[in-house]
């Protein structure tokens, strides 16, 4: 019964508070983060390609088919090879919608295909260079979040 009782305290906590946010949410976009940014540091395609989805957006260029975004990312990875194995593991700050308009303000037309209300933003950045700003959006498929675009 207590359990019950918690459940139905929890929904209407989330319908008295449309900010609130689950911390589970967070976490599991948070996980996603640090996976996506493990593998492309240690240039595992296949993991990159298993967390995003499909079509992926790049620096707002859509890329479609799970072939053409391995590609995509191959290209990448040996192009920024020597860069990326200066960088350290990153710090992973995820973030709704209304706080990255916050932090960061609109974000540029190039991403107004996705439904940005809906997503999570990790921002990640790196001791002595840039950072970079991975988008997610809930996994059709299956519980959890994929990367649905990348910029910097």
């Amino acid at each position: 019964m207590h359990l019950l009782g918690f459940l139905l305290g929890s929904l209407l906590i989330a319908q008295l508070n449309p900010g609130y946010l689950p911390q589970d949410i967070e976490d599991a976009a948070e996980k996603t983060a640090d996976k996506f940014v493990a593998a492309l540091l240690t240039a595992e395609t296949d993991q990159l390609v298993e967390l995003c989805t499909d079509p992926f957006t790049f620096e707002g260029k859509q890329i479609k088919g799970k072939t053409q975004i391995k590609l995509h990312w191959l290209g990448y990875l040996v192009k920024y090879k020597s860069d990326l194995k200066k960088l350290d593991s990153g710090l992973v700050e995820v973030m709704d919608y209304k706080a990255a308009l916050k932090r960061f303000s609109k974000p540029p037309k190039k991403f107004s295909h996705l439904r940005l209300q809906q997503c999570r933003f990790a921002a990640v950045s790196f001791e002595h260079h840039n950072g970079i700003m991975l988008i997610l959006s809930k996994n059709k498929k299956k519980d959890g979040w994929l990367v649905t675009a990348v910029t910097d």
